[in-house]
Order: structure tokens, then sequence, then C-alpha cells
């Protein structure tokens, strides 16, 4: 795993190995249990369970936040390539070398649809209304939509990354598009072929205009573009977009450690064992 992954975050993927027969071990944490028939004089019959209730968090835990925090640590792993990926087409541009370039833009554009499709689930998974209903009825549902809410934290900084090599990737790509064809372009747009004078700028000529959306200022996560360190929104170099995604890279880790401290709580609340604990023999 990445040395940039989050260790505190990375070990409460732990709470996908919590199973559900350990739901019946304690009616404190998991549920409760009635006995309908008494019991006899002989002592022979066993009480019969009729009705187990799960805890909602614990529940939350193991069938939505468990594997979503996996794809989250995936999207880390994907993410981690993008700056060296960065590096390799700005060399590719500096010695001129095309096959080299797209090779880069290539394998940058491969991130993408992992990084998006698991983002995608992840919010799926966190926005079923079983676990996370948008108005918690107990104790144990606020808790699980606390930690929904600092995982879509987390997440919303990974948009913010995907953002970064998403749009680099479609504008070069747009750029080439419009390179490509440019002859007969300006051919369309001067019909007049005497006349010399000089052809209107073309914007794609700076193949380094990333297009940035982000995400929505009111959505959890949200990270204004403006904010990052050599970031400027409209006009980037290929080095400051490796450094924005580095300075992303960070932030989602201080996001994930906040996340995942208040997972282990969650996990040692349902009596699972603390990730970083040793363990008990």
């Amino acid at each position: 795993m990445n040395a940039m992954l989050p260790k505190v975050f990375a070990t409460c993927a732990v709470i996908v190995a919590l199973a559900a027969p350990a739901a019946a071990t304690s009616s404190a944490v998991w549920g409760t249990a009635q006995a309908t028939t008494p019991p006899s004089p002989s002592g022979t019959q066993p009480p019969e369970i009729i009705h187990v209730v799960s805890h909602e968090l614990c529940s939350a835990l193991r069938s939505r936040i468990g594997p979503a925090i996996g794809m989250i640590l995936q999207n880390d792993q994907t993410i981690a390539k993008g700056p060296g990926l960065f590096t390799e087409y700005n060399k590719a541009v500096q010695t001129q070398s095309d096959d080299a370039r797209s090779i880069a833009l290539l394998r940058l554009s491969n991130l993408v649809g992992p990084i998006a499709e698991n983002i995608i689930a992840i919010k799926n998974q966190l926005s079923d209304p079983r676990f996370f209903p948008p108005r918690p009825q107990s104790d144990g549902q606020a808790q699980s939509l606390a930690l929904r809410q600092k995982l879509l934290t987390a997440l919303g900084s990974q948009e913010t990354s995907l953002d970064i090599i998403n749009g680099f990737v479609e504008t070069q790509n747009l750029a080439d598009l419009q390179h490509r064809d440019e002859g007969l372009i300006r051919s369309l747009a001067q019909p007049d072929f005497g006349n010399q004078a000089s052809p209107t700028p073309d914007p794609f000529v700076e193949p380094n205009q990333p297009g940035l959306a982000g995400i929505a200022p009111q959505e959890p996560g949200y990270v204004n573009p403006a904010t990052i360190p050599g970031l400027t929104v409209g006009y980037n170099t290929t080095t400051r977009l490796r450094d924005a995604l580095e300075y992303m890279r960070k932030e989602t880790n201080t996001r994930e450690n906040a996340a995942g401290a208040a997972v282990t709580q969650a996990v040692v609340a349902c009596g699972g064992q603390n990730p970083g604990a040793t363990p008990t023999p």
C-alpha cells in the first residue's frame, strides 16, 4: 500500500470482517433476545429466540460503511499514480516525444474511469435510506449519519483530485483534436487565401489548461480550487497540476484520518477489536 495512505483509516477496513453471526453474542450492542417458552421444571427445554434486533450503527458498519472504506482506499492507490504520470507527461513535452506524451496521457486517462466508478458506488452505498435516513430516529442512526458525513468529506477531496486529472486529460484530448485539424479550421475561418492577416489566436495553443468543474459548494467535502496552492483556474503548467494533486492527496489523508478515528470507535462499540490495538491472546 502506498506510503501516503493514512494508517488509521486503512486499518479500519477490518470492519468488513465483522460477521453477522456475532450479532447475537452481545445483547447490549447487537440486539436483544426474547424467550417465549418459560423454562420447564425439568430444565431440559432451552428458551426459543424469536427476535433479534441488530443495532443500526453496527448494521451500517458491516453493510455500507465497510465497503465504502474499501473503495475509498482503492481510489487512494489509483490517485497516487497521478503525480508520477504528470511528471512523465512533462518530460515528454520537454523532449518533444509525441509517443511518450501520448502514452502518459493515455495512462492518466485510464485513472479516470476506476476512480469515477468508485465514487458513484460509494455515494450509492452511503445513500441507502435504510441505514442513513434523512431524519434519524435513534442514536444508532444518528451515529451512522455522522460517520457518513466524515466519509463524504474525505470523498469530496478525492473528487477534486479526479477533477484535476480528468480536466487535464479532456483538455489535452480537445487540444490534440483541434491541432490535428487546425489547417482545415483556419481555411474555413479565412476563405480568402490572399489575405495574409494574422489568424485568430488559438485558445488551445497552451496545452495545459485543465477544465476544472469540481463538486458543488453545498456538497460535503467541497474544495475551492482557488485555495489549492499553485492552482489557478484557467492556466496551469503540468508541474503545477502535479503539485496541486499532491496537495489534494495530503488533504485527503487528513480527512481520512479524522474519519478513521470515528470508525474505530464505532467498531469497538459494536464489539470489534480496535484495529490499532495489540491483539488479545
